[in-house]
């Protein structure tokens, strides 16, 4: 069996390993929103009040810039490469050697974030927003619909699927 994380209420994170799932300390009672790995020994976990930690195979630390807004999602293409979203608009990136906030522009909260490459990245959230990201700058994309987007993903930066409330 593979590895993978899982992550929830009360600051709880589970891992899977070749004997099934465990619990590990995540130093929070936050409850955590999403999780993305780019290996076993390096993963990602966000949530509430801004809530976001590295886990290097060993342990899991905040290494959050303090911002306190919910971070809903998170996804990266590599270890240098690294996106998370939330409330209020907040997208923040990680090149490797720090989290830059790039600026809460939006005016909506974020939910999904996924992308096929480095350059090439989407946001998903409330009222149908979907935002690309080409490596440079960001473009609004219409979604056809105004419901609160929850979920992307895909196959290549052609195939993207959102989904969303009802």
């Amino acid at each position: 069996p593979g590895t993978g994380f899982a992550v929830g209420d009360g600051g709880k994170i589970m891992a899977r390993g070749g004997s099934g799932w465990s619990a590990q300390s995540s130093g929070t009672s936050q409850a955590h929103l999403g999780v993305w790995a780019a290996s076993t020994l390096d993963a990602w976990a966000v949530g509430r009040a801004g809530t976001l930690l590295h886990y290097d195979g060993v342990d899991w630390r905040d290494v959050g810039p303090g911002i306190g807004t919910d971070l809903h999602a998170v996804w990266g293409s590599g270890p240098q490469d690294v996106w998370a979203v939330g409330a209020s608009g907040v997208i923040l990136h990680w090149d490797g050697g720090g989290w830059t906030d790039l600026n809460p522009w939006y005016g909506i909260s974020f939910h999904a974030v996924w992308g096929s490459g480095a350059g090439d990245v989407y946001l998903a959230g409330e009222n149908g927003g979907i935002v690309h990201h080409d490596g440079t700058d960001f473009t609004d994309l219409a979604s056809g619909t105004n419901v609160t987007l929850r979920a992307l993903s895909g196959v290549s930066g052609r195939d993207v699927i959102a989904v969303g409330d009802a």
